[in-house]
């Protein structure tokens, strides 16, 4: 486009006010005069060759749409249409012109051209960044000859498996490819393979055995570049022998001379090998460098005059070590500290201490001091603490442990080895400082594990618990005998029930003010409605505290409401509670039940039902029939009202059509819920009784 040409030529102006466009040509150029109440705003230039267009607003040449130079956005074209006029008949034949033959109105046609300018030119852009990236990959060399070899031996540990055939009777070894008869083998026993004399596991339960791992390649690529791949690698042993795929996820280019940023690049499949991938510059499926091997036969070679060149990569991967290789070299300017750890042989603290280091650049942590110029002084301890930390390859929680035995006293190899595997540090245990010692915590977990079956994390933020609640009703927690509790998990269960029994007698206290008749009508009950059987029981409350107890323990609206108080007042129904015989007080299922023994509701944890609720309904049947020979007619009076106050509440639960807002039953009728769940005194033993 000749802009200049353009510039020379005088714009065609307007009489007219509002928003007005003019046209000429100009060398094969449709020039739009853009007035808005006469005065010029902009000049809009479309070349007839392939529909390029650009405007001069302001003395800039810039690239806006006919509309946006109004300053329609391009979801308001359509009030742009009708706002936006040609001058004259005379533009519109030039525009016409122009544009040949077309069946829509200038502005439209001019909106359809600009748009397909904007996709050709948007699919050019694609194509060439396609073909570009496709260049740079075809650069890439393949992976080396014995990666494969390289993979088995350092990530796999050269493992081989005999898999055991029922129908054959015999055994198929992985290591030498071949069929063994052998008896008396134990699944997962180890085993040597008498032709490879390899060690071999013994597999009878199983017919194949995957492995996963994940691996960084370093290659070279020319003289300018080299690039970091980043594979992940699937290992299968079977009856038919190994295989071996290495799929590729993430690779990123690195420039030797430290112009250009490293250049990243993910793969577009889930499951692809080096050759079946494809390459783009976006990451859409999320693809990230975890910890990992590294490959260490062309790694020297890779890193070579980058940035990375002065780096232990090289010795990391020697050495086999698995850490966040990725992290650490997007960190270089900052971990020549590792160059300590790893030259001391420290392989657990820097494989964590890599995952400290962010992504972005920066580190994390705040165990290590990376201004140190010596071993002792990065790790903050003295070097007899240095060579433990080295012979046991401690990790971040080990070192944490020196630090504060250092500070502190001496503690035992084997408690700070049972701390580190457990990940407990010194400021998960400081609750109880000065009451005991970390090795008295040791071995006081170690009991309470074996005895509840709760992990080791779980029982101390139950340790925890059971404190803040010792200390909340005023116990002792410097008594021993109350911060060190025989049994932890019972004690703590206990604490629980102890305090929502208080909450519940306050709770009690004040319904009882509202609600008089309440516990005297519970205590009632007891006589006329409880019932058992060898598996289960009805029993009755003592008052207003049993039955908040039983809403809290389970989870329903028992405790939340009143009108279920409302209704025992007015013996409308009462509360009962079913119950397993052999833990008699541990609460079950909550029923509402009418005077007559109709169950209206039957309720356990969370306001469900569970699939043991229908076995139970046997011996509810049994109960009902029971009740029908203790009831007295007054009771049967007061049926029959509940029965019509039940039948008038879901009528106008009906027809306000209230729905259940939450949990697993929302959205459904109130009214159909409550009707499902009703359990009607059978009609034959209403009339017996």
């Amino acid at each position: 486009m000749k802009k200049r040409g353009i510039l020379l030529s005088k714009p065609v102006k307007t009489r007219k006010t509002g928003q007005i466009i003019t046209a000429q040509m100009v060398n094969e150029i449709l020039i739009l005069n853009c007035y808005k109440d006469k005065k010029l705003i902009a000049r809009y230039c479309m070349s007839s060759n392939d529909n390029q267009y650009e405007s001069f607003v302001n003395g800039k040449w810039v690239h806006k749409k006919i509309f946006n130079i109004f300053g329609y956005e391009d979801w308001q074209h359509g009030n742009a249409r009708k706002d936006i006029k040609l001058n004259s008949n005379e533009d519109e034949k030039i525009v016409d012109l122009f544009f040949k033959k077309t069946c829509i109105s200038q502005l439209d046609e001019l909106d359809q051209r600009e748009s397909s300018h904007l996709r050709k030119k948007a699919e050019t852009a694609y194509e060439k960044k396609v073909k570009r990236i496709d260049a740079l990959m075809e650069m890439i060399p393949t992976l080396p000859d014995d990666f494969e070899k390289w993979s088995s031996k350092v990530m796999f540990n050269d493992e081989e498996f005999m898999f055991y055939d029922k129908e054959k009777d015999n055994y198929f070894c992985t290591a030498c490819g071949k069929e063994h008869i052998e008896k008396n083998l134990k699944h997962n026993e180890k085993w040597i393979c008498n032709r490879t004399k390899h060690e071999v596991i013994v597999k009878r339960r199983q017919q194949s055995i995957m492995k996963k791992e994940r691996c960084m390649v370093i290659q070279n690529m020319d003289n300018t570049r080299s690039v970091a791949r980043h594979f992940t690698v699937d290992k299968v042993w079977n009856k038919e022998g190994s295989t071996f795929e290495a799929y590729e996820d993430v690779r990123y280019i690195l420039y030797k001379d430290g112009s250009k940023r490293v250049q990243w690049f993910y793969g577009q499949y889930t499951k692809a090998d080096e050759f079946r991938q494809d390459w783009w510059d976006t990451n859409r499926s999320g693809k990230h460098c975890l910890i990992e091997c590294c490959y260490p036969g062309t790694c020297r070679e890779g890193l070579k005059n980058t940035v990375y060149e002065n780096m232990d990569i090289p010795l990391m991967a020697e050495k086999g070590w698995k850490l966040c290789y990725n992290r650490v070299m997007a960190n270089h300017k900052i971990c020549g500290f590792l160059e300590y750890m790893v030259k001391g042989n420290f392989e657990r603290l820097t494989r964590e201490t890599s995952e400290e280091f962010s992504c972005w650049g920066g580190y994390c942590g705040s165990l290590l001091n990376l201004e140190g110029n010596k071993v002792h002084e990065i790790f903050g301890v003295d070097m007899q603490r240095v060579n433990r930390l080295r012979q046991k390859n401690g990790g971040m929680n080990y070192l944490r442990w020196l630090k504060w035995e250092q500070e502190n006293r001496s503690l035992p190899e084997d408690t700070i080895q049972w701390l580190e595997n457990n990940n407990i540090r010194p400021e998960d245990i400081e609750f109880m400082e000065n009451r005991m010692s970390p090795v008295q915590i040791a071995n006081y977990l170690k009991r309470q594990e074996e005895e509840s079956k709760k992990s080791i994390s779980g029982l101390l933020d139950t340790w925890k618990d059971y404190l803040s609640m010792a200390e909340r009703i005023k116990m002792d927690s410097n008594n021993e005998m109350i911060f060190r509790p025989k049994k932890l998990k019972h004690s703590h269960d206990e604490l629980v029930l102890m305090i929502e029994q208080k909450d519940a007698a306050i709770k009690a206290g004040e319904m009882l003010l509202k609600y008089e008749k309440v516990d005297n009508i519970c205590a009632e009950l007891k006589e006329k409605y409880e019932f058992e059987d060898e598996i289960y029981a009805i029993v009755a409350p003592r008052g207003i505290e049993d039955i908040i107890v039983e809403g809290k323990i389970l989870q329903h609206c028992m405790d939340k409401t009143d009108r279920y108080f409302d209704r025992i007042n007015q013996r409308e129904t009462y509360i009962l509670f079913l119950r397993k015989k052999e833990d008699v007080n541990k609460p079950y299922y909550t029923l509402e039940v009418e005077p007559s023994g109709t169950i209206r509701q039957k309720r356990t944890l969370g306001d469900r039902q569970n699939e043991d609720i229908e076995e139970a309904k046997k011996f509810l049947t049994k109960w009902q029939k029971e009740i029908q020979k203790r009831t007295t007619e007054e009771d049967k009076k007061l049926g029959e009202d509940s029965r019509r106050m039940r039948i008038e509440g879901y009528r106008k639960l009906r027809e306000e059509n209230s729905r259940i807002r939450g949990g697993y039953l929302a959205g459904t009728l109130l009214a159909d819920v409550l009707e499902a769940d009703l359990m009607e005194i059978n009609t034959d033993d209403r009339k017996a009784g």
